[in-house]
């Protein structure tokens, strides 16, 4: 598949998100894209990284992650098809990542430079808005995430994340899981034993 037709599906998206954006905006946006493959165990970023560009996921699935000072990876986030990789504290102050980026399966990301989208951002006030979408829509998961370690249970984040992501939850190995919902694999286990009987 060619790298354009690739870039077209990410320019489909960005028109389904903002139908209003001009054809003047898109074509300035879309000057310095660039695809990525990549295969199953690659880094997108790695910590310690300075990220210069943020990745729309075409096909394929990324896991964030941190190693703790125990030597364990723990989950933070899965980003697949239709949604962005970045992590938007270290982007935008220029910081090295604090995290991994690591695709799970073969993935193609549609490369998006920071230094273009902020200057796409001062000529355009459509692209401004359609990352101005994004940015909320992101930060809207996050407090979802840390509400659900607050108020719910083990099994109601278990349940939740079933209910949200289905497709999503057949891609994921029982460890990547239970590091991303904060609960030991065993009890992850006794959960959906538990929830089979019922």
């Amino acid at each position: 598949m060619s790298q354009s037709i690739e870039i077209e599906k990410y320019i489909h998206c960005i028109r389904e998100i903002c139908p209003r954006i001009t054809d003047e905006a898109i074509a300035y946006y879309r000057e310095r894209l660039s695809v990525s493959y990549l295969r199953t165990r690659d880094y997108y970023v790695k910590r310690g990284d300075i990220q210069v560009q943020s990745g729309y996921i075409v096909k394929g699935l990324v896991r964030v992650y941190y190693i703790d000072d125990k030597g364990n990876e723990n989950n933070v986030t899965f980003t697949k098809e239709g949604e962005h990789v970045i992590h938007y504290g270290a982007a935008v102050s220029n910081q090295p990542s604090k995290y991994y980026f690591q695709c799970i399966e073969p993935t193609i990301l549609i490369n998006i430079p920071l230094d273009h989208t902020r200057i796409c951002c001062e000529k355009f006030a459509d692209i401004e808005h359609y990352l101005r979408l994004l940015l909320e829509k992101e930060l809207n998961r996050k407090q979802q995430r840390i509400d659900s370690f607050i108020f719910n249970s083990a099994e109601e984040r278990y349940l939740t994340f079933i209910e949200e992501n289905p497709s999503l939850f057949k891609r994921l190995t029982l460890s990547q899981l239970s590091s991303y919902l904060g609960i030991e694999r065993q009890t992850l286990t006794r959960i959906r034993k538990k929830l089979l009987q019922t």
